[in-house]
């Protein structure tokens, strides 16, 4: 039998407040683009370290208000960049917004997850799934 679910029911699941707060910080990272300074550098940087750039700056930020944030630089490497800001969200559960709702939906239903085994896991996934995606991607002939 199937059960249908309401919207509210949904919305009682899901922790509104964080919803709004990650789509706050995308909204004001793309505003505070010209606070940073000048980032100009991302423009002469390699494929890996745009990679590693977007890694970085997604599990920091989370990977939307990250993407809202480069996206307004110079970039050379843009398949590099969206490589590091489609995989690198999975070192740790504040890259992306889906982790972050994962966790609380299986916390509402008593589920344990743990932090630090998503952590050590992404440790040796997303390194080596953004090289191999960097290989690949160059093998193809695509512009990194």
């Amino acid at each position: 039998m199937r059960r249908k679910t309401s919207l509210w029911a949904i919305a009682r699941r899901i922790n509104l407040l964080t919803l709004a707060g990650l789509f706050g910080l995308a909204a004001s990272a793309r505003v505070s683009v010209p606070l940073l300074g000048d980032l100009a550098w991302m423009g002469s940087i390699s494929p890996l370290q745009a990679a590693f750039v977007a890694i970085v700056t997604a599990v920091a930020l989370n990977n939307l208000p990250a993407a809202a944030l480069l996206a307004g630089t110079p970039i050379h490497h843009p398949i590099a960049l969206l490589i590091g800001l489609n995989l690198g969200p999975n070192l740790a559960v504040t890259g992306s917004l889906s982790s972050v709702l994962w966790f609380q939906a299986a916390r509402s239903v008593s589920a344990q997850p743990s932090i630090p085994t998503y952590s050590r896991i992404g440790l040796f996934v997303v390194p080596a799934s953004v090289i191999v995606a960097l290989v690949a991607s160059a093998l193809t002939g695509r512009h990194l």
